[in-house]
């Protein structure tokens, strides 16, 4: 069995068997993209009993990592979250081993959906701080999307693909590439950190409204 996965007691609510189930904490879809699919829909911590085939949706804190796209992101939805002292188990690794891990791009996120949307940005091989800027200028700027979450679900044929979440339905809204790649280059004279040097960083909302805050005051000075 695999070292990230836990097996624990789970009791059915619904028939109260008890059956052992293996819990996955941790998977790098480089070396099992066979599990990718699985937790995206969150069918990883589904428990099925035995029994009486009840499904129970297992909560749990989970670490998602693609070491060939160059990136590990861990959803940590407590409070005691300590990320000098997940960098601080480093040390005791080789220095080769160490390097590799220190390369990569590490992000905390605190939902599921937060890990997903991490996912699609990476995959499309984007800076997610660029992206979050990108939505929180939309919210900011266009009243009707006041009140809704978006959320980035990919990109296809040079067009962002986002999920408006919120009202009866969800919609998708559909940006030009270019709208990300004007972003991207009004930030490079601002000198961000590479994407890797932000350890274990919370890249949302909040990051972009302070962000935003900061190139603001920044043009303001220049002016």
């Amino acid at each position: 069995m695999s070292n990230n996965t836990a097996v624990q007691q789970i009791q059915c609510p619904q028939c109260n068997a008890v059956a052992n189930w293996p819990l996955r904490w941790a998977v790098n879809v480089a070396e099992e993209p066979e599990f990718k699919e699985r937790v995206l829909s969150w069918k990883i911590h589904l428990f099925v009993c035995p029994n009486c085939m009840t499904e129970v949706d297992l909560f749990s804190d989970f670490t998602y990592s693609d070491t060939a796209q160059g990136f590990v992101v861990m959803l940590w939805s407590g409070e005691d979250w300590d990320a000098t002292a997940i960098d601080g188990q480093l040390s005791a690794m080789p220095e080769k081993e160490r390097a590799a891990h220190l390369s990569l791009v590490t992000r905390r996120v605190k939902t599921r959906n937060e890990l997903v949307e991490k996912v699609a940005i990476f995959d499309s091989e984007l800076d997610d701080r660029v992206i979050e800027l990108l939505k929180y200028t939309l919210q900011d700027e266009a009243p009707e999307l006041g009140g809704y979450e978006l959320r980035f679900a990919g990109s296809k044929d040079n067009v962002l693909k986002f999920i408006v979440i919120g009202g009866p339905e969800n919609k998708i809204l559909d940006l030009p590439f270019g709208a990300y790649e004007q972003y991207s280059l009004a930030l490079r004279p601002h000198k961000l950190p590479a994407k890797n040097a932000v350890r274990w960083g919370e890249i949302d909302f909040a990051y972009a409204k302070e962000l935003m805050k900061d190139l603001r005051q920044q043009r303001g000075q220049k002016n």
